[in-house]
């Protein structure tokens, strides 16, 4: 069983109630249950409610509470529309009887044929960045942060414990679930800059290439299923995304003093084979009174095609920039 379904997987405990198999996880320096999970896991549970000839289109989230990682959640499925080409459903996640997430799915049977198609310069690239000129993520990690960890400790709570917690974050880039390729200056960005360019894949192999034979309720797994690439996207789709913000401002990664997600929304256009390498594209393009949207697309590395489309709002507290940058080169202390 692959590291990252053996995260996501639900237990079915009614018709439409399923229940975490695992315990959630924390992001890094965060105490609430990463969003990513919540996505994902919410996207899965509709999944094993719907025919298997249709796909998901449409995901639009909203996080209400923040999850505690240590209980279990519950996810419910509530069927809004099932019609002839187009099922839509609402999935609410709960902790201590508590609605903790919310999120509406739209699925849709593909049509055939194609009787229109057209693609405008977003919807295909005609040239990617040079992949080699991309770091491991682990490698980068030791070289930009553990190398200058006292910069981080000043102005970081993350890791201000103890040594150990860079060394975990470092694990994670190292065996996570995500495996990335970033450009050399992304822990700590000093250029301006409106696009953050990288590249990421899902270590864990999805093996499955169709859908099963048609099942009122499907088992979504890696190896049972196609679609679970679905699932694995939208578990990627939350990861390095709110927490890149710091790049577009010329800021050392990590330096917030306050992070939360607010609404996560995907928007797929093909299926996405997340063991290949994806082109992601991310962009700032508003930040205000600490609200903050991040818009990314995510592009399939052989063809070029756009697969999805995401976007994200959070609530992000910095201190101001100058005495954090200061802070950073050790030139003033809080």
């Amino acid at each position: 069983m692959s590291k990252l379904y053996s995260l996501l997987r639900l237990q079915q405990i009614s018709v439409t109630r399923y229940r975490t198999i695992s315990k959630p996880k924390a992001p890094p320096g965060s105490r609430g249950t990463f969003g990513g999970i919540l996505v994902s896991q919410s996207l899965l549970a509709s999944m094993q409610t719907i025919p298997v000839d249709f796909n998901p289109s449409s995901l639009h989230s909203y996080f209400l509470i923040g999850g505690n990682p240590e209980h279990d959640i519950e996810y419910d499925v509530e069927s809004l529309r099932s019609g002839k080409n187009f099922i839509h459903k609402q999935v609410k996640a709960y902790q201590f009887d508590k609605l903790i997430f919310i999120s509406t799915i739209l699925f849709y049977r593909q049509p055939a044929p194609d009787k229109l198609h057209a693609l405008n310069v977003l919807g295909r690239l005609t040239e990617l960045p040079d992949f080699n000129k991309f770091h491991k993520s682990a490698q980068l990690f030791d070289d930009q942060v553990i190398g200058k960890l006292p910069d981080f400790q000043r102005v970081s709570k993350f890791f201000q414990g103890s040594d150990a917690e860079a060394e975990k974050q470092r694990d994670r880039f190292e065996t996570g679930s995500v495996d990335y390729r970033f450009p050399d200056n992304f822990f700590h960005n000093e250029t301006d800059t409106d696009v953050l360019n990288y590249y990421l894949r899902v270590r864990q192999d999805i093996s499955a290439t169709e859908v099963p034979d048609s099942s009122p309720n499907p088992d979504v797994s890696p190896e049972n299923d196609v679609r679970f690439n679905y699932v694995a996207f939208a578990y990627l789709s939350d990861s390095y995304v709110l927490l890149s913000l710091p790049f577009f401002h010329k800021l050392p990664l990590y330096s917030h003093k306050f992070s939360v997600s607010l609404d996560h929304s995907i928007h797929f256009h093909q299926l996405p084979k997340v063991n290949n390498w994806m082109f992601a594209q991310l962009l700032n393009p508003r930040s205000h009174h600490d609200k903050h949207l991040i818009l990314g697309h995510y592009y399939d590395r052989k063809s070029k095609d756009l697969v999805a489309t995401i976007s994200q709002e959070g609530l992000v507290a910095y201190p101001e920039k100058q005495t954090m940058l200061a802070l950073f080169k050790g030139e003033s202390k809080l």
